[in-house]
């Protein structure tokens, strides 16, 4: 097997393009939290979802601790498996010797 040498050069984009991507995943993830909360508000059900309290309509504890965990894990998942699998690997491309600690992202994982 041999190992070839190459040095991958990759401009750096433009501030509009990284706001576009921004907030493109944001909407993204915010269809995702919508596809979450309605399966635990389905889950739990609507009637078991709410307590009414003092004449105000409150959410019950456990189901904002399950919405938000969910929404936080959704999120995670979403970053970490479908954005992550488009980077590059240099890892195992060969590449970690042209990657500083300030220059290369892979270096802190």
């Amino acid at each position: 097997m041999t190992e070839s040498n190459e040095t991958i050069i990759v401009k750096d984009a433009a501030l509009w393009r990284r706001l576009a991507a921004m907030v493109y995943d944001s909407i993204v993830i915010i269809a995702i939290w919508m596809v979450v909360g309605f399966i635990v508000l389905s889950a739990f059900g609507i009637d078991q979802a709410q307590i009414v309290e003092n004449d105000h309509v409150v959410m019950d504890p456990y189901y904002r601790i399950t919405l938000f965990s969910s929404m936080l894990l959704s999120a995670y998942l979403f970053f970490r498996l479908v954005l992550d699998s488009q980077w590059p690997n240099t890892r195992n491309a060969g590449l970690e010797d042209t990657c500083t600690k300030f220059r290369c992202f892979s270096y802190f994982l």
